[in-house]
């Protein structure tokens, strides 16, 4: 005979089912935080696509702003006029847009191509924005660094029309944000 506590049944059923309980907790828990994190996932890429159109929309509203404030300009008597010296339109331009600390300059775009600055002028016929305006397009760049300052700028630039409607030069503002 052999001596020793033998395992009851009762014992044995006890710890079966104890290990299967545990088991079958372990996998539900298991999916239960897939399941979670999948409704979280959701949740969050429904949430920024929503953010994601808000932020897109206020940021084409700035846009517009920007536009339409230029077209405003340039439809002024003294920057539409062919007898107004440069000088003058960029001292106009400049106190045009003294209000808005965003616009780090102003400057007018004649048909040759030169762009007048207050201290200088620089050709920028060949500058992306330039023959997009003089086609009567509005045009606005992508964020780049300035080679003047190493600022990140935006390049907004509308074009000016005499009283016949011909493009007489482009208004071009550089901003530092929207």
């Amino acid at each position: 005979m052999i001596k020793g506590k033998r395992f009851s049944i009762r014992n044995k059923l006890v710890l079966i089912f104890g290990l299967l309980i545990i088991a079958a907790g372990a996998v539900l828990g298991l999916f239960a935080v897939r399941v979670a994190r999948k409704a979280v996932i959701e949740k969050v890429e429904a949430h920024l696509k929503d953010k994601a159109a808000d932020t897109a929309e206020i940021i084409d509203s700035k846009i517009s702003i920007f536009f339409q404030f230029l077209e405003d300009i340039a439809e002024f008597p003294i920057i539409k006029s062919e007898t107004v010296t440069i000088e003058k339109k960029l001292d106009y331009l400049k106190v045009k847009t003294a209000s808005h600390p965003e616009i780090l300059t102003a400057n007018f775009a004649d048909t040759k191509g030169i762009l007048h600055l207050q201290d200088k002028n620089i050709n920028v016929a060949k500058q992306s924005w330039y023959p997009t305006v003089m086609q009567g397009k509005r045009f606005m760049s992508e964020p780049f660094i300035s080679a003047a300052n190493g600022a990140i700028i935006m390049i907004v630039a509308v074009p000016v029309y005499n009283e016949e409607r011909t493009i007489i030069g482009a208004l071009n503002i550089s901003l530092d944000r929207l």
